[in-house]
């Protein structure tokens, strides 16, 4: 291409000096004829003089033609050796072709990798070379190609023995071929082929792994519906034993009285008033009960006091048949009221201190956190004779979080396994006694459900849990 631009560019100056040569030979002929008109020797001398002169300067710059062209030949040939030199040496796949897509050049490297010979890839387009799967994509970079001189794209192409291979090609635009560069892409493409079906494999193990998690969750909540109904009846049992006894006594009391006939309007009166009241009783102790296991999805704010007061009214009967003293402090201006009903408790900061969330969830886990306490004060009582337990609740307001101090004086709890507390399954009671859902679940109430933080650590008279909620600023009604 080069040596052919040489040519005719020489060809142009050559025809150039040649009419300039003869334009002057006519201006200096036509001087000399109108200078010598009179003198037919001298015009004649210098007519041949001028014709040599002009000849001599004709032959000198075609010499310096010759020799330009030459050294320009020269360097083309170079320039074209080191072009061959570097396409050839390419570790790269590397083409050229035409605006119609007909291969006249290629390297080594891509006759290495498709298996097709130099020949015969220059009897070849590179459409012949596509895959089936990328001729329309082939297609449409080849007209992009055309309109914008450039192309980045990466197509399947299929060998001489018929196995495909993937080339990432680049494309520009040289006088009227395309030098096209390619990086073979197969291991690339393979690669990224297996982490796909690795990632939809894992993918799936993932769904499926989450799917055996909520089974697991939903197995695990049914587990502490049965726990927490386990503590309901005991709870029930506890609160119907004294107005049981009652109406027993008062049955025996009756049938003794009817044998010594001392049956009177006044005692008839007296005893349906006592049992109707130990009925009466029973009934609103069924009702405090069903309410307080109400599920009560919605998320709604509530006062943390009266929801722990709650609970604390119908464990009362077994804290009191367990000898454990239990009580509430409201903690406002740094001093502790003992807390025993929200209308006669001081204005104090109890009165801010409203959470949000499902008051149920959150009954359960003061319930659950208060059964704990329970057995460890049972486990220490079993070792360590007369030791009378202890259960003191903490509410403070501070700043916009509610704090909640759960303390015990039971056996407490070693370091070591303080973090483990609120897995799944794990537990320190005997096996067969405690099936390690209770903190798990409490865990995931306080901090996935109300955004809030549980903790549980050892002290120097036994343990306690800590739940810190955001506060929401709410006074009662």
């Amino acid at each position: 291409m080069n040596r052919l631009f040489l040519i005719k560019r020489s060809g142009t100056v050559i025809l150039t000096v040649a009419v300039i040569a003869i334009l002057i030979y006519i201006l200096a002929d036509s001087y000399i004829d109108a200078r010598y008109a009179a003198d037919p020797v001298n015009r004649e001398f210098f007519e041949k003089l001028t014709v040599a002169l002009l000849f001599t300067v004709f032959i000198s710059g075609m010499f310096a033609m010759i020799r330009v062209m030459r050294r320009l030949d020269t360097q083309a040939k170079e320039r074209d050796e080191k072009y061959r030199t570097y396409i050839n040496n390419s570790p790269d796949p590397i083409i050229v072709c035409d605006r119609t897509g007909r291969i006249t050049e290629s390297n080594f490297a891509m006759e290495r990798l498709s298996g097709y010979s130099g020949a015969e890839l220059a009897s070849m387009t590179v459409q012949q070379m596509w895959a089936d799967e990328s001729v329309k994509q082939g297609y449409a970079a080849l007209a992009k190609m055309l309109t914008t001189d450039s192309l980045d794209v990466t197509l399947k192409y299929l060998k001489k023995d018929g196995a495909d291979y993937y080339l990432s090609c680049h494309a520009v635009r040289v006088g009227e071929r395309f030098l096209v560069m390619c990086r073979d892409m197969t291991s690339y493409v393979i690669m990224d082929s297996h982490i796909r079906q690795i990632h939809d494999e894992l993918k799936e193990k993932v769904e499926e792994e989450l799917k055996k998690r909520h089974r697991q969750e939903q197995l695990i909540e049914n587990q502490k519906k049965m726990a927490d109904m386990s503590k309901l009846l005991s709870a029930i049992a506890h609160q119907w034993r004294q107005p049981l006894n009652i109406l027993s006594l008062y049955n025996i009391d009756l049938n003794d009285t009817y044998r010594a006939g001392g049956l009177d309007d006044k005692y008839m009166d007296n005893y349906n008033a006592v049992v109707s009241s130990t009925i009466e009783k029973m009934s609103d102790i069924i009702d405090d009960f069903r309410l307080f296991f109400v599920p009560e999805k919605t998320d709604t704010q509530f006062c943390v006091t009266t929801e722990i007061l709650d609970v604390l009214s119908i464990l009362q009967a077994q804290m009191n048949y367990l000898g454990i003293t239990i009580e509430l402090r409201c903690i406002c201006d740094r001093q502790h009221y003992v807390c025993r009903n929200v209308t006669t408790c001081p204005d104090c900061a109890y009165r801010s201190a409203y959470a949000r969330g499902e008051q149920d969830r959150f009954r359960h886990v003061i319930l659950n956190i208060i059964y704990n306490s329970i057995d460890a004060i049972s486990e220490k009582s079993a070792v360590q004779t007369g030791h009378k337990g202890r259960i003191v609740i903490s509410v403070a307001c501070i700043h916009d979080k509610v704090r909640i101090v759960i303390a015990d004086n039971g056996i407490g709890i070693a370091p070591e396994i303080k973090d483990k507390v609120f897995e799944p399954y794990f537990s320190t009671k005997a096996e067969g006694k405690g099936a390690g859902i209770g903190l798990f679940m409490s865990g995931m109430i306080i901090k996935e459900q109300m955004k809030g933080d549980i903790e549980l650590a050892g002290t120097e008279e036994g343990a306690e849990a800590v739940i810190t909620l955001p506060a929401v600023p709410v006074s009662p009604q």
